[in-house]
């Protein structure tokens, strides 16, 4: 709608409607009151508020008059205002002013003037214009709105509202063309046709080109190209005209422009001042063009394209399938540029997001001919990694299988060489939608990335119940990848918190339920175990396990599992709860020697411990008899452990200088008297332990006193007499005589004399403890 002010100099304004208080004063300040309008002038400006006017300024009987018409927008030219007689001439005029434009902008004006003219200096008004400097025209009053009829000709009408003028000498506001009698400004760009004073550039850009064909040659270009940036919402004008003429000749002449950067820009140019409304017209029009520009879509432009070709394309036989084409050939083009896997990744999600409701996007690739146009790329690896994304992406969003895909001619070699650590990750954040399909890929994955399939298997089969734990277990033993079994099963124990508890579920969920696979890793699996357990726990383990799998007569263990299990077990009988597990180490033994197992531990030496426990009455030697017996049937290694349990069982029985002969004998060297003794000094607390003492001290003066003084060993005998003396000590003065009159007797019924080392061993004895009472006397008194 047009809004009309009237100001007259004498009396201000005489007419005004819908213009607002700072637009009638700004109006009123911009033009020059004092001098005489000797002729119309016509002045096009942007108003501070942001709407525009259009003013012509005349006079009446010598007094000024200005008529503004402001608006917020006209879709024609304002020099239309003036062609359809809107500006008043005289005051009476006032009460038929027009509202609204009717009419088109008449080009004949313009293009009759510049046909007249030979020298073509539009084009270098034109280019200073795009190149947004302001500009003076001189030239003679009956050519102004030639002239400003004629730069409104070469540019798009969108433009129109931003191309701002005047012809007012007197104007006080800036536009982008002064069209005077004189120069306006030496700033200014200056084009005097008076003087014949103006630039010849002769300088050819995209746009003066246009104006070139267009303009001056062929009104069919002319017309083309004003009709196609009807579709654009390009209105200021600068240096991106050019790339509109790029763009109008890329998409109607295919491969006529081969300059990279002019290109991009065109693409620039479509992508940004196309009209929402027009661009499935655009893309259904100009497909076929846009097909040719696959290899020129770079990464910059790439995302703003693809949103330009899918945001409002419909899925059009013809239309939509090429866009889809057009999109994958030129992704894959643009892996070319070296950019990051990431970015691609993100730009190709971002365009799948466009797609997600049309099938056909996803579809596309499930071809056979996808997987050839990947191979044709022989030098770019990284397209077999991208490829393979964009299958599994697709497959996963068309309700495919792995095993579908898998059965896709030219998917396996893609698979094999496309996958990496890297892609790996990406392919995970899209499968984890469907379990099925991403055990299937994991699986098949393992050969190539086995690090990053285990460590998501294991975490799908941390995470999920029993049902998932099992089919992961069934897919890889189906597969035949056991040992990848048994290495989850290891990754289960490492990050476990209570490994009985993960074991306990492992073998309910996963062994008791698939056979094979237990029987010929449970040996493996077990040992692993016990590896995480301490000694009771593995002894707790190890019964549990006897009875479920050793001694199980229904379940076929294998000899590794059940040598584990076993020795588990007999690592944790002592002496003290021998006697409560007696009948499962029968069994245990049993088993054994079935199966022909031997263990570390050889719980044969426990019928030494039987024997002992049974012996109660009768003749010693008869028990030292048997144990030798036991020994060498079962052929057990007499090491310390042995030793020293045979020795703490039977040690109330050493009451004869015989039996502490046997004894020795059977365990020592002849140099370890003093370690034999200080384990007989264990017994102490047993009621007999002074015969104990008293055998092993004749013993000592029968036996080894008299070798070691043979063989020159004194040190040994002191050594011997010292232990045997500091022993005595600890018993009472009354106790001595009970064992001098023991060693007498055992003496004399040798019928020899007593030793003279016994009377020294004694009297040293005496002597000691007299000190010793001595001493604790002193420090009481």
């Amino acid at each position: 709608m047009l809004n009309h002010a009237v100001y007259k100099k004498d009396k201000g304004y005489i007419y005004k409607d819908d213009v607002n208080k700072d637009e009638l004063r700004q109006l009123e300040d911009l033009f020059n009151y004092d001098e005489i309008n000797e002729y119309e002038t016509y002045t096009y400006f942007k108003l501070n508020s942001g709407r525009y006017a259009f003013v012509k300024c005349f006079n009446i009987e010598e007094e000024n008059i200005f008529h503004a018409i402001v608006f917020e927008k006209i879709n024609t030219s304002p020099l239309q205002i003036i062609n359809e007689g809107i500006f008043i001439n005289e005051i009476e005029e006032i009460d038929n002013l027009k509202r609204e434009l009717i009419g088109e902008f008449n080009n004949e004006i313009a293009e009759e003037f510049l046909k007249s003219r030979q020298d073509r200096s539009i084009r270098d008004i034109i280019y200073f214009f795009i190149k947004q400097k302001n500009i003076n025209i001189v030239d003679y009053r009956k050519n102004h709105l030639s002239w400003i009829s004629s730069i409104y000709y070469c540019l798009p009408s969108s433009c129109y509202k931003n191309i701002t003028f005047t012809t007012n000498p007197y104007f006080k506001g800036e536009v982008k063309f002064y069209v005077l009698e004189q120069r306006y400004n030496e700033n200014v760009c200056i084009f005097d046709y008076v003087w014949g004073s103006k630039p010849n550039l002769n300088i050819t850009t995209p746009y003066i080109k246009f104006i070139d064909t267009g303009v001056f040659a062929s009104k069919q270009i002319y017309r083309s190209y004003m009709n196609f940036m009807e579709y654009f919402e390009y209105e200021e004008v600068n240096e991106e005209l050019n790339d509109s003429y790029n763009l109008f000749l890329l998409l109607n002449i295919p491969n006529l422009i081969n300059d990279e950067r002019a290109l991009q820009s065109a693409l620039k140019f479509l992508i940004k001042y196309a009209k929402v409304s027009e661009r499935k017209y655009l893309i259904e029009t100009y497909i076929t063009s846009l097909d040719s520009l696959t290899n020129k879509i770079n990464f910059d432009i790439a995302e703003e394209f693809y949103y330009f070709v899918f945001k409002d394309v419909e899925h059009k036989k013809g239309v939509y399938d090429t866009a889809v084409s057009i999109f994958y050939r030129s992704i894959f083009n643009i892996l070319k540029e070296g950019q990051s896997l990431k970015n691609i990744i993100d730009l190709y999600n971002k365009v799948a997001e466009l797609n997600k409701d049309k099938p056909y996007f996803y579809t596309y690739v499930l071809d056979k001919t996808f997987f050839k146009f990947i191979e044709d790329f022989i030098s770019l690896d990284r397209a077999k990694v991208l490829g393979l994304y964009i299958a599994v992406f697709s497959a996963l969003n068309s309700g495919l299988s792995f095993s579908q895909l898998k059965n896709i001619e030219g998917f396996k070699n893609t698979f094999d060489h496309g996958l990496n650590e890297e892609i790996m990750e990406y392919i995970l954040e899209q499968t984890e939608r469907d379990l099925d399909f991403t055990l299937s890929f994991l699986i098949e994955a393992l050969d190539l990335c086995q690090a990053s399939s285990v460590n998501e298997l294991y975490r799908i089969y941390s995470e999920g119940d029993f049902e998932i734990k099992r089919n992961i277990y069934k897919r890889l033993l189906e597969e035949d990848k056991k040992e990848i079994a048994f290495t989850m099963y290891l990754r289960g124990l490492e990050k476990s918190e209570d490994v009985i508890k993960y074991f306990d579920e492992y073998k309910r969920e996963i062994l008791d339920y698939f056979m094979e696979y237990s029987k010929e890793y449970l040996g493996k699996i077990i040992i692993e175990y016990f590896r995480c357990l301490n000694r009771e726990e593995r002894f707790e383990e190890a019964k549990k396990l006897l009875f479920e799998y050793v001694l199980n007569a229904s379940y076929i263990l294998n000899k590794d599992a059940a040598t584990k299990i076993i020795e588990s077990f007999e690592l944790g009988i002592t002496l003290e709860n021998y006697l409560e597990y007696k009948d499962l180490i029968d069994k245990v033994r049993a088993i054994k020697i079935k199966n022909e197992i031997k263990t570390n531990i050889d719980m044969s030496f426990i019928d030494v411990i039987y024997v002992i426990d049974d012996f109660k009455y009768g003749d010693f030697k008869d028990l030292i008899e048997e144990i030798k017996y036991i020994l060498k049937e079962y052929d057990i290694q007499t090491n310390i452990k042995h030793r020293n349990i045979i020795l703490y069982k039977v040690g109330k029985h050493l009451t004869n200088l015989e039996y502490h002969k046997e004894m020795f004998d059977l365990f020592y060297d002849e140099d370890d008297l003093i370690t034999y003794f200080e384990f007989i000094k264990i017994n102490k607390n047993e009621e007999n332990y002074k015969d104990i003492l008293t055998s092993f001290i004749a013993y000592y003066l029968y036996y080894i006193e008299p070798k070691y003084r043979l063989l020159n060993k004194q040190d040994k005998n002191t050594e011997i007499e010292e232990a045997i003396i500091n022993e005595l000590t600890t018993f009472k003065k009354k106790d001595l005589e009970y064992f001098d009159a023991k060693i007498k007797e055992i003496f004399e019924n040798l019928n020899l004399s007593i030793p003279i080392k016994w009377s020294i061993i004694l009297n040293n004895t005496k002597e000691r403890m007299t000190l010793k009472y001595k001493i604790i006397n002193l420090f009481k008194g």
